[in-house]
């Protein structure tokens, strides 16, 4: 057995012996109605409650936002836990013992993580008994409640403080060694970090990973971090993560800085929504990280020529996922400013009233092109269009990209079939049109979507209805005419028969298992949609809906071919099956 198939297994087992409504409970206010509770949604902001929690089939569901799924996705997505760690919790919680998975998912880290933390309480120690240390942070005006809630500290001015503190204990110095803090060379051991005013780096659950250390003396590197370890990567660590989650889950934007101060001073001054890049530049994994928690992600730079040149990188490493599910903008700051120096000097108020004036994605992408190339004549905006459109190459398909292609059109005054016909560099290839994705399914009408979702959510509330009469009636008669169906109504007499055949397999695992984020969605949705009707009257209603459903479905089919009809003559096995398609509607059964 592979180790998905295992970690699955233990999933399973996890969740029969947990009550989702206890999970979620504990942590939010929920109201019952019925076999169900809601709430607001924890994922997005509302004032309505859209969040549905199915007691009966274990899952939830918001019509809001369309977050779903069952007590492990819950934990992962509100506690920001990996899939092991919301496991082992459940587990926990259920007093079921699981097999050593450290083993099955790759090195555990909880060794290294303790000692860290308990390096982060040894510099915080060090900030309190010196005076020269206070005192900077005291000048820079960080207050002591903020000093702790970053729990900030500070690495003496001597060269094994820190290992003096561990000498005693060999299996911590090893690992002070692997996560970089103390430096061993040619048989001599030193603190990496020396007279620096520390700041742990920490993970979305808090615990401390790293540290970067802002030098007190003349030292030549100003900031110094912890280096590359298997428990920190740089390249994929965001300062102040964790910090911004304690204020809101899924905050209305995050704010990206460069620095510790910039993140710590915002903070103090109510901006608590920022966080910052750990000396690397913003890169496409730090935006896939931010997508997790937030759908506007504004990029703050300073003015000067370097932070142009970091706003623009952050564009490019942006281009190739970027889509109009998340919006970018770009906070230029006046310059000789900082986000730290700014708000100091202004106050929240102006800050923020600065920041709503930022440039959307595709201004910034404009205005920094045409200060390289200024479109004032033929030439230059020849090459300036190359220039667009071999970024907006990188884009993928989608709507951002068709937009963004058409204001490119605009702007130079041209159609975009001529724009795109503009031969690029490299071998004379053609920018391609940006083709709107292709539809997954035929379009369904409002009143046929609604009676396939109220027949489908019957039967996903109500499993033993795939083997009642209704099924057995009106199943097969879709069936004979499957191929010709959309992808949802092919999907729904999939399941109908997988509900059939395997009655006892859950309906929360049969839409864990669907990886289609459509198709879950649409399931999920379903899954907890109120019936308002008592169990005893699901077959009649089951049998109603599923009836009309089935009308509907071959109304649609035959009046295809009518249609078809008045234009042109029909084939002779067209004309047969409207015959028997009309048969069939005329049928008593068909009501």
């Amino acid at each position: 057995m592979d180790r998905k198939t295992a970690l699955s297994d233990l999933a399973n087992i996890v969740l029969e012996h947990t009550r989702i409504e206890d999970v979620i409970g504990s942590r939010l206010q929920l109201t019952k109605r019925g076999n169900r509770y809601v709430t607001c949604c924890p994922f997005h902001q509302e004032k309505t409650p859209s969040f549905h929690i199915n007691t009966q089939n274990q899952f939830y569901y918001c019509f809001g936002c369309k977050a779903n799924g069952n007590a492990i996705h819950f934990l992962r997505e509100y506690e920001k836990l990996t899939f092991v760690e919301a496991l082992t919790y459940l587990a926990r919680q259920a007093g079921i013992t699981l097999p050593n998975l450290s083993t099955q998912t790759g090195p555990d880290f909880s060794e290294d993580m303790a000692c860290l933390a308990e390096v982060t309480h040894h510099y915080q120690q060090a900030l309190a008994q010196h005076a020269k240390a206070s005192n900077y942070l005291k000048e820079r005006g960080i207050h002591p409640k903020t000093q702790a809630q970053f729990a900030l500290g500070y690495a003496t001015d001597s060269w094994d403080n820190l290992l003096k503190a561990f000498h005693h204990d060999k299996h911590k110095e090893k690992l002070l060694k692997k996560n970089g803090l103390l430096i061993e060379k040619e048989g001599r051991c030193w603190d990496r970090f020396r007279d620096r005013i520390m700041f742990p780096i920490r993970n979305p659950q808090g615990k401390t990973i790293a540290f970067g250390g802002r030098t007190l003396c003349n030292d030549r590197a100003k900031y110094l971090n912890s280096p590359q370890t298997p428990l920190f990567n740089k390249k994929t660590v965001l300062y102040g993560l964790f910090e911004l989650l304690q204020t809101a889950r899924q905050p209305d934007y995050i704010l990206v800085v460069e620095g510790y101060m910039d993140v710590i001073a915002l903070h103090q001054m109510g901006v608590p929504f920022a966080v910052a890049t750990l000396g690397t530049a913003n890169n496409q994994q730090h935006l896939k990280t931010l997508q997790r928690y937030t759908k506007e992600i504004v990029y703050c730079f300073d003015g000067d020529t370097a932070g142009q040149q970091a706003a623009w990188h952050a564009l490019e490493e942006a281009l190739p996922i970027i889509n109009e599910q998340i919006t970018l903008r770009f906070f230029i700051l006046p310059k000789g400013e900082d986000p730290d120096s700014y708000i100091s000097k202004h106050g929240k108020e102006a800050f923020l009233t600065a920041m709503k004036g930022s440039l959307s994605f595709s201004d910034f992408f404009f205005n920094h092109l045409e200060q390289e190339i200024p479109t004032d004549s033929i030439d230059n905006r020849a090459r300036f269009a190359k220039k667009a459109l071999h970024y907006i190459e990188r884009m993928p398909q989608g709507m951002l990209r068709q937009l963004i292609t058409q204001a490119l059109a605009d702007r130079l005054s041209l159609s975009v079939d001529t724009l795109i016909a503009i031969p690029q560099t490299g071998g004379g290839q053609q920018a391609h049109a940006p083709a709107p994705p292709k539809s997954r399914e035929i379009p369904q009408t409002n009143k046929g979507s609604q009676r396939l979702n109220h027949t489908l959510s019957l039967i996903l509330q109500h499993p033993s209805l795939a083997s009642s009469e209704p099924a057995t009636l009106y199943g097969p008669i879709l069936k004979t005419y499957e191929h010709e169906l959309n992808n949802r109504q092919r999907l729904f007499l999939k399941l109908l028969e997988h509900l059939k055949n395997q009655p006892e397999r859950s309906i929360n695992r049969l839409i864990t298992d669907i990886t289609h984020t459509e198709t879950r969605e649409w399931l999920a949705e379903c899954s907890v949609q109120p019936l308002e009707l008592p169990d005893k009257n699901s077959e009649s209603e089951f049998q109603q809906s599923f009836s009309r459903l089935t009308k509907e479905i071959l109304h649609a089919l035959a009046e295809t071919l009518i249609n078809k009809a008045k234009q042109a003559s029909l084939s002779d096995q067209e004309q047969e099956k409207l015959r028997k398609l009309l048969q069939t509607i005329g049928k008593n059964c068909i009501n």
